[in-house]
């Protein structure tokens, strides 16, 4: 901060050449630019030498739910999540869930607080349309160690990413999704959508397996 004073006095010193009037607008601009970027640069210092990261993955609106999961390469201390309508939440890493009340166009503003690199920022804008997409599942289909599931959207489909909890993922163009899993246990499954009109839709169930082939382990 104190090298932007001194640049301030120099800016103020030149511009001084130009009058009161002059000088007053090149202090506020300077002003502006200064807090821009100490806005943009808060928490970028570098910490043991890693710089900190933070990034929001496309946002999934299902109706009027969205939720938005984030990655920070530095541990987090708390997540503050501006949603855009008015409401404010709390979570202790970057992971979302907001249901919007209102159909409209929401800027979303993500504010991590970090353990040794202050504070990181960023933003994304959900958009509500006039027909809220909506992915909805089935009670899965459990024969011994295969899962069918099946479900529905309100919107076309291009395709479907399932990724079945166990380390596991497949692409289909449409319902059902089959999987075949090797141990019992429980599992969760996410389905994410992509539709033909651009937008992003992600939902999950949950899957037990109970049957398993030979003695039980364990």
């Amino acid at each position: 901060m104190r090298q932007w004073d001194r640049v301030f006095g120099i800016v103020l010193l030149a511009a001084g050449l130009a009058g009161s009037t002059g000088c007053r607008q090149v202090w506020h601009e300077m002003e502006a630019h200064w807090e821009e970027w100490e806005e943009d640069h808060s928490g970028e210092e570098e910490h043991d030498g890693v710089r900190p990261h933070l990034t929001l993955r496309e946002p999934s609106v299902n109706g009027y739910r969205v939720k938005i999961s984030g990655r920070c390469n530095v541990p987090v201390r708390s997540v503050r999540w501006e949603w855009g309508d008015g409401r404010v939440a709390h979570t202790p890493r970057p992971f979302g869930d907001h249901v919007y009340s209102r159909r409209d166009k929401f800027r979303v503003t993500v504010v991590v607080r970090t353990e040794h690199h202050g504070m990181l920022r960023a933003s994304t804008v959900v958009r509500i349309g006039r027909r809220p997409a909506l992915l909805t599942l089935n009670r899965p289909s459990v024969r011994r160690r295969t899962v069918k599931i099946s479900g529905h959207c309100t919107a076309r489909i291009r395709s479907l990413k399932w990724t079945w909890g166990d380390g596991r993922d497949s692409r289909t163009s449409g319902f059902p999704g089959v999987h075949t899993y090797a141990h019992r246990g429980t599992y969760h499954v996410t389905v994410e959508a992509r539709t033909t009109d651009g937008r992003t839709i992600r939902t999950g169930t949950t899957v037990k397996i109970r049957f398993m082939l030979g003695p039980p382990g364990p």
